[in-house]
């Protein structure tokens, strides 16, 4: 590594060497007793100052009074200083080679890389001298904070400066200590130097190799050029960039924070969604998405709300509309279709697992219609809940006829934990980080909440025999939360049980987590699997604050409506599906867009019967749904297909229950041939209708000259026009949402 000018003469290179020697000896090695960096830090040294003239002053910075907190064990423990001589020729850094001199040294050290370390409460002075000019800095050291402070700026000193000599031709280098610090709604400065990293770009945001920083915040200049040092501190979501020159080049100028990160749509949201997801994004300098264009926006709305996409007049309709509420306008218009109500009260069917079939129909749809009129209602889905535990919906006590049914269901579906292995054996799964193991110790306590009689609080054994546990029932606990307080016992009554179990289950972090997840993984995408919320699984969620999040918007906003209100209105939301090319799908786990996902079967089936204006029914209905993974049965929350296949594309392309609905006459298709042929439009306008009534948007000119081209080719338009709509239907556009 080269700390001096190799092309100096000898006696001068001895005698830097010399001093550099006699620093490192008296700070106990280069970077101080207290700032040492680990893997892959630069190794502090004197830089060469060459003819810069003669010493014309000093600065401390920060020169301000400093407050500290007495925190030894923390990572920041301490405040960066960073000293700057002023030279006639320039600035240049002697943080490394000043002598720091405390007046009370029971209150604070200070080490030889300008770390002031907290030893006891107190206020004293520190004088900083560097070739006989002094500087003073006043520091008071109190008690840690009881909580983190709400950072409101941030910066990295020094923001701007050239650096003239640094030449990788001549083999000159230079270091400069760097100081992160934040400033907090109350004034005070926070240093973060040594908690955030530091990296270095060039002026297109892209990483740049002319420098390098270390955990310590010392920056080492290597080669000429131009830089941008970013530090950020997720937290607070703040950002900060400090522009450096190397060698020959114009005067380095302040850098606007625009121009780092932006956060998009994301940036300026209130909703909270928003806010833990820009958190993610942040960390990682990825910006979000543009907007989602109208007809995207209303196409994944309706999907998601109504089951269904819009028609051309709804869809042509809301393109006109310019008033600026108009999307919010819109989510509460689907809110209260009671089409919504319906499409919601099935998905409860599938999560509560109600069969409908095999004599289970009207038991089935009986619980549909419950939920969809507590849906219609608003009523709370905590309240919802308590209502199935507390024993109160007839359809779903029939189904779930024992105590070990209860449980399964009413855990998997409320909270994404799986007990049923806890019946007869340990979780296989669980790990030693799991704050439920799911052993039959944590099972049948659960389980005894709902027995109508003592054997089913008695766990089975491997030959499933009741003989677990010695043959003793277990007594109720809540072993989802072992703080809580439980009051039943088996001698109560089974009501009174259950009762307390249904207050204990809808007030827990698991159910509003769980829950909350399960909901946004339907209309977003899940952060992981919604059936297995193990340790494992959890640990892998990049964007763990998201889930941190949806828990706590879901126990504000219990309400089917109220919590999707939050969604649909979030920028996430409304984001576009298109990729960032730079970024690639790395950004996806942090949520920089919106994914696009297969529709479900029931969907597309009502996407053709929208767009066709045909339906259909009995068996060629039922060949369509099973052909895209509908779950028929209910049996299982996870039993619906949504991934694309080879059969799926065969069923859109050559199928007669897709074929049958664009041919047929008074279909949507024969009305527009009917009015070209007709001269009331023009074949651009059917065409265009066409696009609107399929895929929700209006086409590209090129899509409107293919398409032209196509029904002048065909024997008629009526012809021309069903190839048309085919091919769209055909598309991965058409099936996704």
């Amino acid at each position: 590594m080269r700390l001096i000018e190799t092309k100096r003469r000898k006696g001068e290179v001895f005698t830097a060497l010399l001093t550099i020697s006699a620093l490192c000896v008296s700070a106990a090695g280069c970077g101080g007793s207290g700032g040492g960096g680990g893997g892959g830090s630069v190794a502090a040294g004197s830089t060469s100052k060459g003819n810069i003239g003669p010493l014309v002053g000093v600065e401390v910075y920060p020169s301000e009074p400093l407050t500290i907190d007495n925190d030894q064990t923390s990572v920041n423990a301490g405040f960066q200083l960073v000293v700057d001589a002023k030279h006639s020729g320039g600035t240049v850094d002697a943080t490394r080679e000043a002598e720091y001199v405390v007046e009370d040294p029971s209150i604070v050290q200070v080490t030889g890389s300008g770390l002031i370390q907290p030893l006891q409460e107190g206020s004293t002075k520190i004088a900083v001298s560097y070739q006989g000019r002094t500087e003073q800095v006043e520091v008071t050291v109190v008690a840690p904070a009881a909580t983190q402070p709400n950072l409101v700026s941030m910066e990295i000193y020094p923001e701007t400066r050239n650096f003239p000599r640094v030449s990788i031709d001549r083999g000159v280098e230079e270091y400069q200590q760097l100081a992160v610090l934040a400033r907090d709604d109350q004034g005070r400065l926070w240093d973060y130097t040594r908690s955030v990293m530091v990296g270095i770009f060039d002026t297109n945001n892209k990483p740049s190799n002319l420098a390098v920083t270390d955990s310590t915040g010392l920056m080492r200049a290597r080669a000429d050029g131009e830089v941008i040092a970013v530090a950020r501190i997720a937290s607070a979501a703040l950002v900060f960039g400090a522009n450096y020159v190397f060698g020959a080049g114009d005067p380095a100028q302040p850098v606007d924070t625009n121009s780092l990160y932006s956060g998009g749509t994301l940036g300026a949201s209130t909703n909270p969604l928003d806010q833990a997801i820009l958190t993610g994004l942040f960390g990682q300098l990825i910006e979000p998405a543009a907007e989602a264009s109208d007809g995207e926006f209303l196409r994944r709305l309706y999907s998601d709300a109504l089951g269904r996409t819009p028609t051309e007049q709804e869809y042509m309709a809301f393109a006109q509309n310019n008033a600026p509420t108009k999307r919010s306008d819109e989510v509460e218009k689907v809110l209260a279709d009671p089409a919504f109500a319906t499409r919601w009260g099935s998905k409860f069917g599938e999560w509560f697992q109600m069969k409908n079939t095999d004599g289970m129909a009207a038991n089935a749809s009986a619980f549909e219609q419950w939920a969809a009129t507590q849906i219609t209602n608003d009523t709370p889905i905590a309240d919802m809940f308590a209502e199935l535990a507390r024993g109160n919906v007839a359809s779903f006590e029939t189904l779930h006829d024992n105590a070990a049914k209860k449980v399964d269901i009413l855990l998997l579906a409320g909270t994404g934990m799986t007990a049923k292995c806890a019946v007869c054996h340990d979780h296989p799964l669980t790990g030693p980080n799991d704050t439920i193991r799911w052993v039959q110790a944590d099972r049948y306590p659960l389980d005894a909440f709902f027995a109508t009689n003592n054997s089913e609080a008695i766990p089975l054994d491997k030959f499933g025999v009741r003989s677990g546990n010695n043959g003793n029932p277990y007594q109720p606990a809540f072993t989802l939360d072992p703080t809580a307080t439980v009051n039943t016992t088996l001698n109560d009554p089974v009501g009174t049980r259950r009762a307390e179990f249904a207050t204990l289950f809808t007030k827990s972090a698991a159910f509003y987590r769980g829950m909350g997840h399960r909901i946004f993984g339907e209309v977003c995408g899940n952060l992981l699997d919604p059936n297995q919320f193990l340790a494992a699984n959890l640990d892998k969620v990049k964007a763990k604050q998201v889930l941190d999040a949806l828990q706590r918007i879901f126990a504000q906003n219990n309400s089917l409506k109220a919590f999707l209100r939050v969604i649909f209105n979030s920028a996430y939301y409304q984001l576009s599906s298109a990729m960032d090319p730079t970024v690639g799908t790395a950004g996806d786990e942090f949520l920089a867009r919106r994914v696009l996902r297969r529709a479900q079967a029931e969907c597309v089936d009502a996407n053709l019967s929208q767009a066709t204006g045909n339906t259909l029914g009995g068996g060629d209905r039922d060949f369509l749904l099973q052909t895209f993974g509908f779950n028929f049965t209910h049996e299982q929350i996870s039993g619906t297909i949504r991934t694309p296949n080879m059969s799926q594309a065969f069923v859109l392309l050559n199928s007669p229950v897709v074929q049958d609905r664009v041919t047929a006459n008074g279909g949507q298709v024969a009305q527009l041939a009917q009015a070209v042929s007709g001269g009331s439009m023009t074949q651009a306008d059917a065409i265009r209708s066409l696009f609107r009534s399929i895929l929700t948007r209006e086409p590209a000119q090129e899509e409107i000259d293919c398409c032209v081209q196509t029904i002048n080719g065909a024997a008629n338009v009526r012809e021309g026009l069903e190839d048309c709509a085919a091919a769209l239907f055909a598309t991965t556009e058409f099936v996704t949402r």
